[in-house]
């Protein structure tokens, strides 16, 4: 066997370059030749990690799967031509004698005899053994003394074109890959092309996979088509902002809906300077509180308390103070201050200037007792004059 460029080598060579999720399936494709419930699931799960939206189970789902490095597990070989050369050791075939043989040349072979002489049987052996597309089960000698025969056994013999001999026993637990290269077609087989009604088609071996993928794509894009109808189109995550300025983030959280670009969400998720400084301000806030004891931190909360009580209080006398009608008195005793305040600077003037201070006078007298009295809160320094 040597090297050789086949379908295989290129469907793994195709595949060196696919996502984990999609070498999975096509592997799944050509090992299995369809995509069960079970390996769906698992393909679903390894595509929502790649794009982080796997639930936790669906995370777990995709960790366990293990994605072949050869997808198609197929040597890059070219088999040998191999040819049949004999059916041997036969054990209750049809009414074959045990131990009969029948030898093929390399051209042809030509087997004749009278019909239930067991021709047939040596040609079930073979469509057992090889490829058919109709085969029958090989049966017992119906006329074995007792009515009971040993089982059914023989032993198909085929050669490789550098002479190399080998066997399959039939019957065999699992078909032999080269002999499944050889082609059996008898008159069964002619009845199931003629005669039965047949859906002609024709795809080259490991062409059919691409179908087998298309399915799937469709059906995971049902599914995740699913997922997002299930998903509320409303939220109130706009809500968990407590300041009233509209930043950014909490615009995109607004709007958000199946359209949001994640790779924006991420960068607005990143803490700039300012939330920086806010969350280094509360871990030192937190260092402070671990380094105090509890009956210090008792101690300071009763207090805090004790304080905010205290302030409670005032507040509502000064709220009870502060009634409609206590505003409105204090206004009206505010202008009539005013107004006589008014008044008594103008008589001040007036008389002032009415009477003559004579040096002596009282008064004189009376107006240097009032400077006097005045000049302290007037001139309060030692400097003023």
């Amino acid at each position: 066997m040597s090297k050789h460029t086949t379908i295989w080598t290129e469907i793994d060579a195709w595949a060196s370059g696919l996502r984990p999720w999609e070498r999975f399936l096509l592997a799944t494709l050509v090992r299995e030749r369809r995509v069960d419930e079970s390996a769906l699931a698992a393909i679903e799960a390894l595509l929502l990690k790649e794009y982080d939206l796997a639930t936790a189970a669906e995370l777990r789902l995709a960790e366990s799967v293990s994605v072949p490095e050869d997808i198609t597990g197929r040597p890059a070989v070219v088999h040998k031509p191999v040819s049949v050369t004999r059916i041997s050791g036969t054990r209750s075939v049809n009414a074959l004698p045990d131990d009969s043989e029948l030898p093929f040349s390399r051209e042809l072979t030509i087997v004749y005899g009278q019909n239930g002489t067991g021709k047939s049987g040596f040609f079930r052996v073979l469509a057992a053994l090889c490829f058919a597309r109709s085969s029958s089960a090989v049966l017992p000698d119906v006329f074995a003394d007792g009515g009971e025969s040993a089982p059914v056994a023989a032993s198909v013999e085929f050669q490789y074109a550098d002479g190399e001999p080998s066997h399959c026993a039939y019957p065999a637990t699992e078909p032999h890959p080269d002999l499944r290269r050889v082609t059996v077609f008898d008159s069964a087989v002619a009845a199931a092309h003629v005669a039965k009604s047949n859906e002609f088609s024709y795809t080259p071996a490991g062409f059919d996979v691409f179908d087998g993928m298309e399915a799937a794509f469709a059906e995971l894009r049902n599914r995740l088509q699913a997922r997002i109808n299930s998903i509320p189109t409303s939220h109130t995550f706009d809500r968990l902002f407590v300041s009233n300025v509209l930043t950014p983030a909490q615009e995109a959280i607004r709007s958000l809906s199946a359209r949001s670009e994640v790779k924006t969400l991420r960068a607005l998720g990143t803490f700039g300077a300012d939330e920086k400084a806010l969350f280094a301000g509360l871990s030192r806030d937190l260092d402070d509180l671990r380094t105090k004891s509890p009956e210090q931190l008792l101690k300071a909360a009763r207090q805090s308390r004790a304080d905010i009580e205290g302030l409670k209080q005032q507040l509502q006398q000064l709220q009870a103070g502060f009634s409609p009608s206590a505003v409105e008195d204090l206004n009206r005793l505010v202008r009539v201050l005013a107004k006589n305040e008014s008044l008594a600077s103008q008589e001040s003037v007036e008389q002032l200037a009415r009477e003559s201070l004579d040096v002596g006078s009282d008064a004189w007298q009376a107006f240097a007792a009032s400077a006097r009295a005045f000049a302290p809160e007037g001139y309060p320094l030692e400097t003023d004059p």
